[in-house]
């Protein structure tokens, strides 16, 4: 068992940060995300959205539904069925500009980051 262990940790550690999954955002991140997803006809709280930020390019991050959305999300109806692209200029940008909503996967997301996020890099 110790010898599975040890195999495993030497595997996950020769695997490089950029082919990592995607990660949760910053908590400045999250507010300004937030700020940008949130206009009138759409306010949802945070709780109810999930945020992920490219790893491979931290200019691109979506908004979409937790995984599990929790009861009281539900019950206000902060409910959705897809999802929010987002861009900012530079990796340190505080703007996040609105790009375009969807079920699928967008071809307006470069490859790398689409292979982040997404798992593929086809789209449509």
């Amino acid at each position: 068992m110790k010898k599975l262990a040890l195999v495993s940790l030497v595997v996950l550690s020769a695997v490089p940060a950029s082919a990592m999954a995607a990660r949760g955002p910053t908590y400045l991140e999250k507010v300004t995300i937030m700020d940008a997803f949130n206009i009138p006809g759409r306010s949802f709280s945070s709780k109810c959205v999930r945020i992920v930020v490219s790893t491979v390019d931290p200019r691109w991050a979506i908004v979409t539904s937790p995984i599990h959305t929790p009861k009281a999300c539900v019950q206000a109806g902060e409910e959705g069925n897809g999802w929010s692209l987002y861009h900012r200029a530079n990796p340190s940008a505080l703007h996040w500009a609105h790009v375009v909503d969807g079920d699928g996967v967008p071809c307006q997301l470069p490859a790398a980051p689409r292979r982040d996020i997404f798992k593929t890099t086809t789209c449509g």
